[in-house]
């Protein structure tokens, strides 16, 4: 499941056939919510800007048995890890400024990153805590 957008890098969640995971399904509540766009100071600089996901995330609902009862259960696949800064280990290493402009652009990125966080825990909270009051929940990437 996925593929949705993210270029050449798409996020996808795979279930085997045969595993405890019964009837998964792209979950469009969750889906539609991460494609919209919301605002947030990208550089610190208290100006809010639209910003959106650089890899959206593939969020699938489906079922699983607990104590012979079938509970939801939601699985979201993110690209969290750290944004590439191109030249960085050469702005790092060479002159003060460069230095300078190599620092911002990481902290503009480990922003980004807690904005990216944040948006999925802000669309679990309107859309699969809505459905069911103590959802399983499994966040990857």
């Amino acid at each position: 499941f996925g593929g949705i957008d993210g270029g050449s890098q798409r996020i996808y969640i795979l279930v085997k056939k045969g595993s405890p995971v019964k009837n998964p399904k792209i979950y469009d509540n969750g889906n539609n919510f991460l494609a919209k766009s919301w605002y947030f100071d990208v550089n610190g600089d208290l100006d809010l800007k639209e910003y959106n996901f650089i890899r959206r995330p593939v969020i699938l609902k489906a079922e699983i048995e607990i104590d012979h009862e079938f509970q939801p259960i939601y699985f979201v696949g993110v690209h969290s890890k750290s944004k590439y800064i191109n030249r960085g280990e050469k702005m790092w290493n060479g002159t003060p400024e460069e230095k300078k402009e190599y620092i911002k652009k990481s902290i503009s990125n480990r922003r980004k990153i807690g904005a990216e966080c944040g948006r999925i825990r802000k669309c679990l909270e309107e859309t699969a805590y809505r459905e069911s009051p103590k959802p399983l929940v499994v966040v990857s990437g």
